[in-house]
């Protein structure tokens, strides 16, 4: 599931690398954070399978932690 499911964002993942471009990381910090935040998602809401996988929670949840980590770094 989490390889179909990176395979799938790739392009979302892309639009928040360039939108969250002042966070300064490279790219496999990049990878590296989107692969911890989905299994860190994933583990939250207890989702099983990609069937109980909401695309849209998901996509909000994680520009929500980017402000955040946005907001930490600028103050």
């Amino acid at each position: 599931m989490i390889e179909e499911v990176y395979t799938e964002y790739r392009e979302c993942y892309s639009t928040l690398e360039r939108a969250y471009g002042y966070l300064k990381l490279d790219r496999y910090e990049w990878e590296s954070l989107h692969l911890r935040y989905f299994i860190y998602y994933l583990r939250k809401y207890d989702i099983q399978s990609i069937e109980c996988f909401i695309s849209y929670h998901y996509k909000v949840s994680y520009r929500l932690y980017l402000d955040e980590i946005g907001r930490t770094m600028i103050h």
